[in-house]
């Protein structure tokens, strides 16, 4: 019968044509252009593509030469790695292929379909992302991951975080979970939340198990802080509160690096760095490790909810609390505890007094509300002094000494001074003389003349004055005042002048010269019975007139301060502009007429712009020649692209290229002497949408497939190609 040659059908699409291990054609591949090339005769025959699109070649058996008995048939698969049964057979009989035809003969080496592409490929070393995947991966000794990678991750992406561990995309794509470094609750908005606010704990969503949050405002216990709105989360929808780690991409610019931040109790999901004060609850929330920053701060959140006391403290049990409660230990039962304050005397003092004895006199007595006690020694007797009653014990009081007041002395203390008689030495407490001068001379010393009581360091004595006595003085002491020549200032002690005179002040004149100078008064005198004062508008005065004494207040009346007087004379900010302003029609603009002076310029006629004359701002016609855009899909002859040489500010020259770069508006036609796909690819629609013709002279090419939209027609020319790929 005849023999049909082998068809390979068309490699799969995911056969790369060219092997990476060894930069040639596959095997594949290899093995498909093989087999066409033996269908067709191996460039023997006639037979054509279209011919085999219909059916393989007939190829017709031809006699083998030779002849004889066949007495013993066998199939040995050789290092195929197929293997046969059944043989020998020497009378009748079948023999059976079985096995896996390796690679090298043109096989799988693979027992299964799904098998067969990885014998071919070998390892996956060149595999460099999958998608598609469906199922589990199994029993992987490891998955190495790209530490420089530092794209963010959406939803459901694992990743390097291009930081210091692996990043998680959590539920809806706006937030990164550092594996090992955060930490999140998944809540419920009951209102609407704001990424950075500070999100306390509401309730729960039924019997879901997934609580509920809002913006912590009116907190009394710090254990219903969640913690830091790690997104946006619309109301009555769910997002993420993170109470542990790191947190980006947040408002820190009224804040600086290491600043601590605490939940504010007076805004709703508010954060201070201002410690809170009593009664407020103080919850210490995290820390700024980039502050000043409007929305890529980050702060590393460390909840700490501090506590009330009697809130945590596992020795302390509280009970209803009342004013003036204090703390008591109860060994018995092992806690503090509160326990009324009138159990330890308390109470409320509504008057303080002070009583002393009568040598004292007391003021400020009795304090009701706040004041000061005062004591001081009352006015006694002269001569009279504080002391125990004569002769017996008690309560001293003052009074006249008396003999037994004053205890023996060791002198005669017999008679008064006017019994001493003679000259008392001074041995015995006296002078030794019997005038005032000569007890002076004899305390002196010896006199001489020019000396004066110096003390040496140790007595004082008569001696002459020291170089060392005399301080450094900021004048010249040579010679006497009859030395001075000249008029000594007034800063040196003198009058500044040589003419003495006398000086008028306030409502004074003088008359005549030195030393006859008579003063006289301006001032007439009298008595002011009446004072009284106006003010403009926009001030308000009263206590006037004044009759006898009084105050004259002058306030601001709340009416707009005239131009004339500093204001604007209008009460809100437009209208002040306007009233200050020296424009009048729309259109206008305000320009500097000098310094410190502005000035109106009047719109311009139309078409004009505004330009400068070397002085001042002025409207002109435009000078220059300009382009005008306009959407032209007429014209059918070739024009010239323009090209910019820069892709921002300002453009000063514009570039054509002549004939090496065409555009037809009628057809939308370019034509280049050369493209050049700088990555690597021509693209072109899959749909022919409009009529076209390819003209004489040219060819054209597409990537397929190609569908021809309805009613539309190519036209290829005599000549002509149209080659699709």
């Amino acid at each position: 019968m005849p023999e049909l040659l082998n068809i390979t059908n068309l490699p799969s699409s995911r056969v790369e044509f060219i092997d990476p291990r060894t930069g040639l054609m596959s095997r594949e591949w290899y093995r498909f252009f093989l087999n066409i090339f033996t269908l067709v005769g191996g460039g023997n025959n006639q037979t054509s593509l279209d011919d085999l699109q219909l059916a393989p070649p007939f190829v017709p058996a031809t006699a083998g030469g030779g002849s004889g008995t066949v007495t013993s048939v066998d199939v040995s698969g050789g290092t195929t790695g197929l293997t046969t049964s059944g043989g020998p057979i020497t009378t009748s009989g079948t023999i059976t292929l079985a096995g896996i035809l390796n690679i090298t003969n043109g096989g799988t080496g693979a027992s299964t379909a799904a098998g067969a592409p990885f014998a071919l490929k070998g390892a996956n070393a060149d595999i460099t992302s999958l998608s598609g995947l469906t199922g589990a991966i199994s029993s992987p000794t490891y998955v190495q991951f790209d530490t420089l990678y530092a794209t963010a991750l959406t939803a459901g992406q694992l990743g390097w975080d291009g930081n210091n561990t692996l990043g998680l995309g959590m539920a809806g794509g706006n937030v990164t979970q550092h594996i090992g470094e955060d930490q999140f609750f998944y809540c419920k908005a009951t209102s609407a939340i704001t990424k950075g606010q500070v999100v306390m704990f509401t309730g729960a969503v039924g019997a879901s198990g997934v609580p509920t949050g809002a913006p912590a405002t009116g907190i009394t216990d710090g254990s219903y802080i969640m913690g830091i709105a790690a997104e946006a989360i619309p109301f009555n929808d769910f997002g993420l509160v993170q109470s542990f780690g790191t947190l980006r991409n947040v408002d820190t610019s009224g804040y600086a690096d290491g600043d601590i931040l605490w939940y504010d109790p007076s805004v709703a999901g508010g954060l201070t760095k201002t410690k809170p004060s009593a009664p407020n609850i103080k919850v210490q929330m995290a820390a700024v490790i980039n502050g000043g920053s409007s929305g890529g701060g980050t702060v590393l959140i460390r909840i700490n909810p501090g506590s009330v006391l009697g809130g945590t403290d596992s020795n302390v049990q509280f009970g209803t609390l009342a004013n003036d409660d204090l703390i008591a230990y109860d060994s018995t039962l092992g806690y503090w505890k509160n326990i009324p304050g009138s159990s330890y005397g308390t109470g409320t003092v509504t008057s303080v007094g002070l009583s002393l004895p009568a040598i004292f006199t007391v003021s400020g007595s009795p304090v009701t509300t706040t004041g000061t006690l005062t004591a001081v020694l009352a006015s006694q007797t002269a001569n009279y002094f504080f002391a125990a009653p004569d002769g017996l014990a008690g309560t001293p009081t003052f009074r006249a000494i008396v003999a037994a007041d004053v205890p023996t002395l060791n002198q005669n203390t017999t008679g008064t001074a006017a019994n001493v008689t003679g000259i008392v030495a001074v041995a015995n407490g006296g002078s030794g003389q019997a005038t005032a001068q000569l007890a002076m001379n004899t305390f002196a010393g010896a006199v001489t003349s020019g000396s004066y009581l110096r003390g040496n360091g140790t007595n004082v004595v008569m001696d002459t004055i020291q170089v060392a006595d005399v301080p450094t003085l900021n004048q010249n002491t040579t010679g006497t005042a009859s030395n001075v020549t000249g008029i000594v200032a007034v800063a040196n002690g003198g009058t500044g002048t040589a003419t003495p005179s006398l000086v008028a002040g306030t409502n004074v004149s003088i008359t005549g010269t030195w030393p006859n100078q008579t003063i006289n008064s301006s001032n007439p005198g009298g008595t002011v019975t009446s004072v009284a004062a106006t003010v403009p508008s926009f001030l308000s005065i009263s206590g006037s007139p004044i009759t006898s004494s009084g105050t004259l207040a002058i306030t601001y009346s709340g009416t707009a301060l005239p131009i004339a007087n500093g204001g604007t004379g209008q009460t809100t900010a437009a209208a002040a502009f306007n009233a200050l302003s020296p424009i009048t029609t729309t259109g206008d603009l305000i320009i500097g007429n000098g310094a410190n002076s502005a000035t109106r310029l009047a719109i311009g006629a139309n078409n004009y712009v505004l330009t400068s004359n070397g002085t001042t701002a002025v409207w002109a016609v435009a000078s220059g020649s300009g382009a005008t855009i306009t959407n032209d899909t007429t014209t059918a002859t070739n024009v010239y692209p323009t090209f910019a040489a820069a892709t921002s500010g300002s453009l000063a020259t514009i570039y054509t290229s002549d004939a090496k770069l065409l555009y037809k508006p009628s057809t939308g036609e370019f034509l280049s002497q050369h493209f050049n796909a700088g990555n690597g690819i021509y693209v072109n629609s899959k749909t022919v949408s409009t009529s076209y013709t390819i003209a004489t002279g040219n060819s054209g090419m597409s990537a397929g497939p190609i569908t021809i939209a309805s009613g539309r027609t190519v036209t290829v020319s005599s000549g002509s190609r149209w080659v699709v790929l």
